[in-house]
């Protein structure tokens, strides 16, 4: 299989997760075959994410190294922004995957953060799973939590990150669920 072929195959596999990973994958795919019928392509895979969108939008006009670059630029203000925010011995909840979620806690851990995260499984395709292995894999302390469990996790709870796939003038669209955690946050708070 070429390597467009395998890019394509792993963003709609959801082996490649995050808007960011999918937003590099794309713009790597698109570098190999710059065509609007690749752009096409590439949006079928996954047409509810705008990072992926958008990235191909910025792809015509703009070379790669450019577009990764400000990835990485975004990714280290996120991270300088969570390290600030976190409190050691802080319970953080967490739901679906987020890379920017997920790198930016790992980034305050290995700056001597000490906190633990509670995580949502995320069904029906289960991507806070994901979340909870790289976690895990970064040696942070991650409790998964069945979706139904949702309430009682953000309650016990004193943070909560969520990724975002497009913050708009009405608010933050995310995956299912997302809307009840901002919902039972604010009932958390009136307890």
């Amino acid at each position: 299989m070429d390597k467009f072929k395998q890019i394509c195959n792993d963003i709609k596999s959801l082996k490649i997760q995050g808007a960011t990973n999918i937003a590099k994958a794309a713009i790597k795919a698109y570098k190999l075959r710059p065509s609007e019928k690749t752009k096409q392509i590439l949006i079928s895979l996954r047409p509810t994410e705008p990072a992926l969108f958008n990235v191909l939008n910025l792809a015509e006009k703009n070379s790669k190294n450019k577009i990764l670059a400000h990835f990485q630029n975004s990714k280290n203000k996120i991270n300088r922004y969570v390290l600030k925010i976190i409190k050691n011995n802080s319970i953080i909840f967490t739901h679906c995957h987020s890379s920017a979620v997920s790198n930016s806690l790992i980034y305050a851990k290995k700056h001597g953060k000490k906190f633990q995260v509670y995580n949502t499984e995320t069904r029906p395709l289960y991507q806070g799973r994901i979340t909870s292995l790289e976690l895990a894999k970064a040696k942070i302390n991650v409790t998964a939590f069945v979706d139904s469990a949702m309430h009682e996790a953000i309650k016990k709870s004193n943070l909560i990150l969520l990724g975002a796939d497009a913050i708009l003038k009405s608010g933050v669209v995310n995956k299912i669920g997302s809307t009840a955690v901002v919902e039972i946050e604010e009932l958390v708070a009136v307890d």
